[in-house]
């Protein structure tokens, strides 16, 4: 036997006759898909939905802080009434509103 040759090549090419010892049924054949094709409709209900708001800029006259500014934006918007935010994000808000043109999408766990 050469190296890199497998025993199987090197009992073939000594004239060794190979049997199976698995019974043919047992033998690997193609897949077979046998269903009937049934339409179903799968209702979606993700973990996590986005919100798309634009959120006005602040003005002497609305000095009201960035994350109030959002969450009135995504009420009237939306039907969310209460909401929190978590402290990292709150730290990015600002920078996110500002680099984004005022305009956010707010991501949102479902319950």
């Amino acid at each position: 036997m050469s190296e890199g040759e497998t025993i199987l090549e090197a009992a073939r090419e000594s004239g060794v006759e190979i049997k199976s010892l698995c019974p043919e049924i047992s033998q690997p054949e193609k897949q077979r898909i046998r269903k009937t094709v049934i339409e179903r409709t799968i209702k979606l209900n993700p973990a996590v939905l986005p919100y798309y708001v634009e959120v006005p800029p602040p003005s002497l006259n609305d000095p009201v802080g960035d994350f109030d500014r959002l969450r009135k934006s995504l009420s009237e918007k939306y039907p969310l009434h209460v909401f929190d935010i978590d402290y990292p994000a709150f730290l990015k808000l600002p920078r996110a509103l500002r680099e984004g043109d005022w305009k956010a999408t707010a991501a949102f766990r479902t319950t």
